[in-house]
């Protein structure tokens, strides 16, 4: 897995030039710690009388294989050139790796090379080309760019560009790690090898032996190794002790949570110290998927992803990264687009109640088989409120709640049971099977109401009463408000609406007046189309309803998609129905 010639093999024929003993037998390097560590990861040289800090692997294999190169003196020279004019190692070397490989290939023709010939292995052009680079002149201009930006810049270069959010990789061939390249690709800060250390199981079989070829469970490790490590990051801690302290492929954080509570008089076991990492690490996406850079750069550049391996033990092999990434976002509890879900930000207490308004898909259907494609067509358009509808309980029970939570992990799931009687019971029954909130009628007994209340806070979960037939909802919501119900749901009945064509029409004003009198979220159901949605949302109604117009359409996934951008848009605006 050691990438060279730029990722196009991952094997360097003079990788023995290019090691930690050659360091010591033929330049005199020696150990240097921080203090009190036992480690002593680094190397220094002294040259001329003056320490200077030795080439590290990532540096070695930069300069080195990356480049064709295996003199190690070079390499030595351009390192304490890049640590005197403040460059990256990993970076400069993909970057004098790839523009090696457009030299070979033709297309740095026009272009001011200064006489230079960007040959691979000129191991005498490193100390030439940092320096340019820093001073930006001539070939050291484009050089400054990075990968990215070199490649937006050099026509039919894109394919064999290595970086992920133009963050340059380290050296570690993916196509022989998979894990590796689960973390490279969702990585927050682009392609970092230390955001989930994989190499650490895959190659050195740390804490335990990791099969680097299967894809198989990559996903659910490299997430807790994100999370683990968030945290160590925000210690400032050192990653090598992570060789010391995992005992199972579990990642148990036991021992740093421990220390974590030492020094801060916080208790931290280890959920809580997951829980603390994952909230980091989901900070850190938020902002990403804020500036434009969500599931959509979660990709691997292409010559990974596509060309196999020409050699070695992983030969003919490619990252199966698409398998890997959909896996990763279920675990993770993001939607498909790789955008934290409410539910899942919510439980992380990032947010403390949705991000309204939403639009809520009701699967008032028979067919469970039915409601689940249905179900997901509308996930994957942006809807993350999926109503598991009446008829569908009354046609397969529970089950209908169970799928839906398998099928879509990070969705809040609404079990609209219309409850009016046995109301802890059938709340526990819907908590227990996995839903998020739990619909009962308006029409109930108070005590009922008291008691799905109770029990809903009981499971975490929320309680919507629907004010179906209800004489005087008005009236209503308020006292439902005040027995604790979480959302009131203003509901006209599928039976109603075929003799009532224009009632969503007449009732915005009631809306209007229910969403101005209640502190709670106000949802509307029955007969709301994309044309309808606008009104009702600025009407003040958070939680938008809609059934048959999705259901029942030619591509449902499409008409969520036109729905959910109307209310958005509705939410945006201000001014009167």
């Amino acid at each position: 897995i050691l990438p060279t010639r730029n990722f196009r093999e991952g094997f360097f024929e003079e990788a023995e030039a290019l090691t930690g003993e050659k360091l010591v037998v033929e330049l005199g390097a020696r150990r240097r710690a921080c203090y009190g560590c036992p480690i002593g990861c680094a190397r220094v040289l002294v040259e001329n009388g003056r320490e200077i800090g030795a080439p590290e692997y990532e540096t070695m294999w930069a300069f080195g294989p990356q480049c064709g190169i295996s003199d190690l003196m070079a390499i030595v020279k351009a390192n304490e050139l890049c640590n005197e004019l403040g460059l990256d190692t990993i970076s400069l070397g993909n970057a004098i790796g790839f523009l090696m490989e457009c030299y070979e290939r033709g297309l740095l023709a026009g272009r001011e090379l200064g006489g230079l010939e960007l040959s691979w292995g000129r191991a005498d052009l490193l100390p030439k080309l940092v320096e340019l680079t820093a001073k930006r002149e001539g070939i050291g201009a484009l050089l400054a760019l990075g990968v990215k930006r070199m490649s937006e810049q050099i026509e039919g270069s894109d394919a064999f560009a290595i970086h992920v959010r133009g963050l340059e990789l380290p050296a570690y061939d993916p196509r022989g790690a998979k894990g590796m390249g689960l973390a490279y690709a969702t990585s927050n800060r682009g392609g970092c090898h230390l955001r989930a250390y994989m190499v650490m199981s895959e190659v050195l079989s740390m804490p335990r032996y990791l099969d680097p070829m299967k894809v198989e469970g990559k996903a659910e490790l490299v997430k807790r190794l994100q999370d683990v490590f968030a945290v160590l990051d925000s210690m400032v801690m050192c990653k090598f002790t992570a060789f010391a302290l995992f005992e199972t492929l579990n990642y148990e954080p036991k021992w740093y949570a421990r220390l974590l509570t030492t020094a801060t008089g916080f208790y931290f076991d280890d959920e809580e110290f997951l829980r603390a990492g994952e909230r980091i690490f989901n900070l850190e996406r938020l902002f990403n998927v804020r500036e434009g850079l969500g599931g959509q750069h979660d990709r691997l550049p292409a010559r990974l992803v596509e060309e196999p391996m020409p050699s070695g033990p992983a030969e003919g092999h490619v990252v199966e990264l698409d398998a890997m990434l959909q896996e990763y976002y279920a675990i993770r509890l993001w939607d498909p687009l790789g955008r934290p879900t409410d539910r899942l930000l919510m439980k992380l207490g990032i947010i403390e109640e949705p991000r309204w308004p939403k639009l809520q898909v009701a699967l008032d259907l028979r067919d469970l088989g039915e409601a689940l494609r249905i179900a997901e067509l509308a996930y994957r358009a942006g809807v993350d409120w999926i109503e598991a509808g009446t008829p569908l309980i009354k046609s397969v029970g529970m089950e209908a709640v169970r799928a839906l939570r398998r099928r879509l992990p990070g969705a809040t799931i609404i079990a609209d049971l219309k409850t009016l009687d046995t109301g802890w019971l059938e709340t526990e029954l819907a908590a227990q099977a996995g839903a998020d909130v739990v619909a009962i009628s308006g029409l109930a007994h108070d005590n009922t109401i008291r008691d799905a209340v109770g029990c809903a806070r009981k499971y975490g979960v929320k309680v919507m009463a629907d004010l179906l037939q209800v004489p005087d909802p008005l009236r209503r919501a308020r006292e439902l408000e005040a027995l604790g119900v979480d959302y009131i749901c203003a509901h006209t009945g599928i039976d109603v609406q075929r003799d009532r064509a224009e009632e969503i029409d007449r009732k915005v004003a009631m809306l209007s007046r229910l969403a101005r009198s209640l502190r709670v979220p106000l949802a509307a159901a029955g007969g709301i189309r994309a044309d309808t949605a606008r009104k009702v949302v600025r009407a003040g109604v958070k939680i938008v309803v809609v059934g048959g117009a999705i259901t029942r359409a030619a591509d449902p996934g499409r008409a969520a998609s036109l729905i959910l951008r109307a209310i958005r848009e509705a939410a945006s605006q201000s001014g009167p129905p």
